[in-house]
């Protein structure tokens, strides 16, 4: 099935396009971690408790649930960081 839709593309084409992909995931990686981190700094400038409570494993829900908040706002457009990275970084791949 793969040899059907890459039927016709060069090698250097596709190796390309697999670059391409490569920096578009590391972009959106980049900036999931940006936010990660920055929903970390914001919750650590209020008190603790809540719904998660002040124990360990309330930090360790609330570190999943950011990293899990980071991942879908990166995977849903963003801050446009991931976008802003790849256009720049994109321009070298050329």
């Amino acid at each position: 099935m793969i040899d059907n839709i890459t039927a016709g593309v060069d090698a250097s084409d596709l190796n390309q396009f697999q670059r391409q992909e490569k920096l578009r995931k590391a972009c959106a990686d980049f900036e999931s971690l940006f936010l990660n981190y920055m929903l970390k700094s914001m919750r650590s400038s209020v008190p603790e408790g809540g719904i998660t409570g002040k124990g360990e494993e309330g930090k360790m829900f609330q570190a999943m649930f950011d990293e899990k908040l980071a991942d879908e706002i990166a995977g849903g457009g963003g801050l446009g960081l991931g976008e802003i990275l790849l256009e720049q970084l994109g321009r070298r791949l050329t």
